[in-house]
């Protein structure tokens, strides 16, 4: 979603009216006309106000589109990535926050390699974004992803927690229903 979404913001940033943000367009595509990530990171992370610009745009179009794909999905539970999550107001629009996160150093590690990049720059990135101790804390359950942790037991506590829940509102649910009848029934 990100990278579709992107690839239309940088149009829509690029020939925006900022003129701080009057950039040439082919700096952020590649050769290939695909995304130029490292170029659009290193802009957004360095600038709040073209970061500002670029959530603006990407989080409602994020939150629309999450909205149409999950009615869409044929399964009992759709997931989105914590961090768009808050930053895009989303939190109160799901029914359970999972948080999964590891320690800085891994995330760090895990970051450069993957986007080829310093680690200056992964720290900075990182600094810029909700902290982990406050998405865990806004989170109904959390599940850490560092090497030396087990994850699945994590997972099948989740997964025993939301069928709990799930049961105890269908028995809820069932009651309420019961005793609706009840009342109509002595009237």
């Amino acid at each position: 979603i990100i990278k579709k979404y992107m690839t239309d913001v940088v149009i829509a940033w690029v020939d925006g009216d900022d003129p701080i943000h009057k950039r040439k367009k082919a700096t952020y595509l590649t050769p290939n006309k695909e995304l130029n990530k490292q170029h659009i990171a290193n802009i957004i992370f360095n600038d709040t106000k073209a970061l500002k610009k670029i959530n603006s745009i990407v989080h409602p179009r994020v939150k629309e589109d999450f909205a149409i794909w999950s009615k869409k999905q044929n399964c009992q539970i759709v997931a989105m990535e914590t961090a768009i999550l808050f930053e895009a107001g989303m939190q109160n629009s799901v029914d359970i926050i999972v948080a999964i996160y590891s320690d800085r150093e891994i995330c760090i590690q895990r970051a450069c390699r993957r986007n080829n990049a310093l680690r200056n720059e992964i720290e900075q990135r990182i600094d810029k974004q909700i902290a982990t101790e406050k998405i865990i804390a806004q989170s109904d359950h959390a599940i850490c992803n560092n090497p030396d942790t087990p994850i699945l037991p994590q997972i099948t506590s989740l997964l025993t927690k939301i069928i709990t829940i799930w049961f105890i509102a269908f028995v809820v649910v069932f009651l309420l229903g019961m005793i609706a009848m009840t009342i109509l029934s002595n009237d």
